[in-house]
């Protein structure tokens, strides 16, 4: 898996877990230049129409999350840099 690229976006560069019902590769995410974590569902569970589906939403419940931290993150930057420069004033 190691060296792998998924959906032209995510280069797999080591596996740093497996639990359950996935493995949990560390990937650099070459659109944004940053290492993030891949979930990889188990083979035994691709043919499981309705365990895909419970692990699609699964995983969206997470990337949903994720994006709402990056977006207070971005947002509490803005805010500290423009305080940042009218205490300079």
């Amino acid at each position: 898996m190691t060296g792998r690229i998924f959906n032209n976006r995510y280069q797999i560069t080591e596996r740093i877990g497996i639990g359950g019902m996935a493995e949990v590769y560390q990937a650099q995410d070459n659109v944004l230049g940053r290492r993030v974590a891949v979930k990889v569902m188990l083979p035994q569970y691709a043919s499981d129409a309705a365990f895909a589906q419970r692990f699609r939403l699964f995983i969206g419940g997470h990337l949903e999350h994720a994006a709402g931290d990056a977006q207070q993150r971005a947002k509490d930057q803005t805010e500290n840099a423009h305080h940042e420069r009218r205490s300079q004033n």
